[in-house]
């Protein structure tokens, strides 16, 4: 099963400019290069190219991001997948899920084998975070389910 990752309205707002600049830059370089605008000639072809390429990369590795990001639960290993980086997590390895009672986000904690603990936070919108959570503890059979209310703020200091 895969459940989709959700980066909130800035982070989507911040790859969707950033995939528009992208493709602007592409247009612009294949106009510089073609000549079809007399106006818009660039006497440095490789400079253009050079630019061509690095915004084809850029917009490319956006969109993945966008639109390639999801956990998928497979037999025995929790894949997250952000782009194109992979991370896999052992079922068995995991000991605690943390589940936050206020934003009802939920973190992960597994040990790799020889490794340090790693937490792994989940990005979800709330909506879908009670079917990750059964998800999860059906998969983790040995990982306690632990629920937390996030610290109190400061406070500022009044003014006198």
């Amino acid at each position: 099963m895969k459940i989709r990752m959700s980066f909130g309205k800035f982070k989507t707002a911040c790859l969707a400019v950033v995939m528009c600049a992208g493709v602007a830059v592409i247009v612009l370089d294949i106009v510089l290069l073609s000549g079809a605008v007399s106006s818009l000639t660039s006497g440095n072809t490789t400079l253009a190219a050079v630019s061509l390429a690095a915004g084809a990369l850029v917009t490319v590795f956006a969109a993945l991001i966008a639109f390639n990001s999801y956990y998928r639960f497979d037999d025995d290993e929790l894949v997250s997948v952000i782009g194109f980086f992979v991370d896999r997590a052992d079922y068995e390895t995991a000991d605690a899920i943390f589940v936050n009672n206020e934003s009802k986000e939920i973190f992960l904690r597994y040990t790799p084998e020889g490794k340090a603990p790693v937490t792994v936070r989940f990005n979800i919108s709330p909506a879908r975070s009670a079917e990750l959570l059964a998800l999860l503890e059906k998969k983790c059979a040995f990982a306690r389910v632990e629920f937390f209310d996030p610290p109190a703020k400061k406070q500022p200091p009044e003014k006198k």
